[in-house]
């Protein structure tokens, strides 16, 4: 059975979900006001799911991330995209005086045209998000924007389409390329048509919606990561750790092969040399009665060639008697 946790983070209120073979299993939410309550409530919710989840995907509702969207893209190579929103990010974003945190990738709008989609979050939040999941004894695969993977708790979300999530008294549209989501707006109250949710999804009733980013995390999560740098660091850290150390297993491996194979040759070498040793005299009489059998064979095959030659003379012999007369003498 795949289990996955899913945390969607929104303006006063944390949402996770835990969905077991596109099946939701339980959900819940949490409110919070400040960095320590926020911390608080998502030990909280994963204390409450009442199964063992070790790992979870956090996403950030609109409310509390801030998206925006090129289009068409800037001339940009997909791995440079990051660079560039990181450098723009003054321009791009409203600091209100937090440090952000931000991240974008190039999403094909359709088969002529692109979109740059970038996403910003403060570096606080951030920071107690991981905080909370770490004190919970939950290890975050990745945080990014809900946007990015709500359009998958939606049976309708095609290319060309605009899905609508409305949540309390806004609504956040979602735009869907054939690359997947490219842009969200925010908007003031409830827009039609609302977007067709997954079956699972429709079985929380009423809060159903609230659910959609959460749900659709723990179907996919997204490819943006807004992870602090310290975060960053220390994962990149840990993974050239793990690197190492494999690398350094895979030699210690291959030291132990070589030393075990090479002391089996010697092994092997001294006992045959042994074993040689023990049997030199038996092999020496046995060559020796070898090259005697050998004379004797040569011996009796002369034998047998002088008989043969002799009984061909006496043979002549007889033949020419035979054929002289009597007077010949």
């Amino acid at each position: 059975m795949k289990r996955r946790l899913a945390i969607s983070v929104g303006a006063g209120v944390v949402r996770a979900i835990l969905v077991e073979d596109s099946r939701v299993a339980w959900a819940g939410s949490a409110d919070w006001s400040d960095r320590p309550e926020l911390i608080d409530s998502i030990g909280r919710l994963a204390s409450e799911s009442g199964k063992m989840v070790r790992r979870a995907c956090i996403v950030l509702e609109r409310d509390v991330v801030q998206l925006r969207t090129l289009a068409p893209a800037p001339p940009l190579q997909p791995a440079a995209a990051q660079r560039y929103v990181a450098l723009e990010a003054e321009r791009l974003f409203r600091r209100n005086g937090d440090s952000l945190v931000t991240d974008a990738k190039l999403v094909s709008i359709d088969k002529q045209n692109r979109a740059l989609f970038a996403a910003a979050a403060p570096e606080q939040m951030l920071e107690a998000v991981l905080t909370g999941c770490d004190e919970a004894g939950i290890a975050v695969d990745t945080i990014g924007p809900a946007a990015e993977v709500v359009g998958h708790a939606a049976l309708d979300a095609k290319p060309a389409l605009d899905l609508a999530f409305p949540n309390g008294g806004t609504s956040e549209l979602v735009s869907i390329g054939i690359g997947g989501a490219w842009r969200s707006r925010l908007v003031q109250g409830t827009h039609e048509p609302r977007a067709t949710l997954h079956p699972a999804l429709e079985a929380l009733g009423a809060d159903a919606m609230h659910f959609a980013s959460a749900f659709g995390a723990a179907l996919k999560a997204p490819s943006m990561q807004l992870l602090p740098a310290g975060t960053r660091a220390a994962r990149e850290l840990k993974a050239r750790y793990s690197a190492l150390r494999l690398g350094l297993f895979a030699i210690s491996v291959w030291v132990i092969a070589v030393v075990v194979y090479t002391a089996r040759l010697t092994i092997a070498g001294r006992s045959a040399r042994r074993e040689l040793a023990v049997s030199a005299a038996t092999v020496d009489s046995a060559l020796t009665e070898r090259r005697e059998l050998d004379a004797a064979r040569r011996t009796l095959a002369e034998f047998a060639s002088i008989e043969r030659a002799r009984s061909r003379q006496l043979t002549t012999i007889a033949q020419v008697t035979h054929a002289l007369d009597d007077s010949t003498f």
